[in-house]
């Protein structure tokens, strides 16, 4: 609502005299119609675009953001990680790394300066060389160990690290990575860990039949399993048995629940 005011001057005949009155007569202006506005700018938001890419992708492959048209758009903005960005309305990224997993927004602006925004997450999967059975690890010359991997064992750890740990009739198996967050797809470094750990590296140890067996050397491969789920894949690594004085060569795979 917008307020003015304005001044009439009126001529008033008293006994032969004319008198000027001045009167103020104010005014309104209703606003209420004026259509909604993104940033004052005086224009209509556009339509939420929706958004969609080809996630999972391999690594190696190429990535398709998708934005659907919208009436009135006259330019679209991705922004996303490793420094993405693009104003194209479908644009592709190719080549992909690990470092390209996450989640990429796109902008969608109309005339006068209004925009709307939708988002889509990535992710970037690796291979790994082997396939074991899901939710088994094994030690070659020992019974393979099956696992119950249990929602509540996914998180951070005493440690402030982020830990999986899964339990089976016959041994356990554990996964401590250096960083306080659920790891993206990628590979990650099999070490022992240590102060101020790079966030590419992972420990990994079990117990079988009361056997502690740890590893030092080695990759571990997550990727995205759907609906924001991992898997953790090793192959063939060293474990070592203090205890027994002997190591063997194991195997195993974790799908989240």
């Amino acid at each position: 609502m917008q307020n003015s005011s304005s001044f009439v001057m009126q001529p008033l005949r008293i006994l032969g005299i004319f008198l000027m009155l001045v009167t103020a007569i104010s005014c309104s202006k209703d606003d209420s119609s004026t259509p909604n506005n993104n940033n004052g700018n005086g224009c209509t938001p556009p339509a939420t675009p929706t958004v969609g890419s080809n996630t999972p992708v391999s690594i190696g492959g190429t990535i398709n953001l998708t934005a659907s048209s919208v009436t009135g758009a006259t330019g679209y903005s991705w922004t996303g990680p490793n420094g993405f960005s693009s104003s194209l309305q479908n644009p592709t990224i190719t080549s992909a790394t690990s470092s390209n997993s996450g989640t990429y927004t796109v902008t969608v602006t109309v005339a006068g300066g209004c925009t709307s925004s939708a988002s889509t997450n990535v992710a970037v999967n690796v291979t790994a060389p082997c396939n074991p059975t899901n939710n088994q690890y094994t030690l070659v010359g020992i019974p393979a160990v099956s696992f119950t991997p249990l929602a509540i064992q996914f998180g951070v750890g005493t440690s402030g690290n982020y830990e999986i740990t899964c339990n089976g009739s016959n041994g356990d198996i554990h996964l401590e990575f250096a960083i306080p967050t659920k790891p993206t797809p990628g590979i990650y470094n099999v070490t022992q860990l240590g102060p101020l750990a790079p966030a590419d590296e992972v420990k990994i140890s079990n117990t079988t039949f009361n056997a502690y067996w740890s590893t030092s050397s080695g990759l571990l491969y997550v990727t995205d399993a759907g609906n924001g789920k991992n898997v953790y894949t090793y192959c063939s690594l060293t474990f070592s048995n203090s205890t027994f004085g002997t190591s063997a060569s194991g195997s195993g795979k974790i799908t989240e629940p």
